[in-house]
């Protein structure tokens, strides 16, 4: 779901709007883990964005305790 609303705060374009949302939980791709294999992951924070850059997060994997902070290319929805 898109968070126009939250974006519109920000003066964000609608084009560049959020796919995912604080409390997801998500599939990182395996090239973020350099060798580890890639694994579900939660979305802590929308990590705010300088000028035209791109939509970030700050994840945790459910298999370490450090934090991430990733962009939204390295992340997938996981398949229920």
């Amino acid at each position: 779901m898109l968070n126009r609303e939250f974006s519109k705060h920000r003066n964000v374009p609608p084009t560049e709007v959020e796919l995912y949302r604080v409390g997801d939980t998500l599939l990182v791709t395996a090239s973020m883990f350099q060798g580890r294999s890639a694994g579900p992951c939660k979305v802590l924070a929308i990590v705010p964005r300088e000028l035209r850059g791109s939509i970030r997060y700050r994840i945790q994997s459910a298999s370490e305790e450090c934090q991430r902070v990733v962009s939204e290319a390295d992340l997938n929805m996981l398949s229920h």
